[in-house]
């Protein structure tokens, strides 16, 4: 539906009016476009700069709200696919192989941040 509201979009559950902001699309001032988004709607930078990006590529949105929410969303499964440490919950692990000798070999995660060995 982006570009076919006339200029209206959710912003942080309110309906906006962003004949503004199609001004500045129309003259190419994409800073203008993030800055504004950030002081007078109250995005956070990386999601007014989302936004900017948007805009430019399909106009504005009609659901600016819905658009972070599939963001998060997406976010959080790729997240919850990572390996993440079974004592402390942290994703920031590796693999570690230990083999002494040919006949030996343990494959393990490591955890940098509490320290825990565990297996695959």
């Amino acid at each position: 539906m982006a570009g076919k509201n006339h200029g209206y979009c959710i912003i942080k559950g309110r309906v906006e009016n962003l004949a503004e902001i199609q001004e500045m699309i129309d003259s190419g001032r994409k800073g203008d476009i993030i800055r504004t988004m950030m002081h007078k709607y109250g995005l956070k930078p990386i999601d007014a700069y989302m936004f900017a990006e948007l805009v430019f590529e399909k106009g504005i949105p009609a659901n600016y709200d819905a658009i972070l929410e599939q963001r998060d969303f997406e976010v959080s499964q790729r997240k919850s696919c990572l390996v993440h440490c079974p004592r402390c919950g942290s994703i920031n692990v590796e693999e570690m192989v230990y083999a002494p000798l040919p006949y030996i070999r343990r494959e393990y995660w490591y955890c940098n941040r509490c320290h825990y060995e565990f297996d695959k």
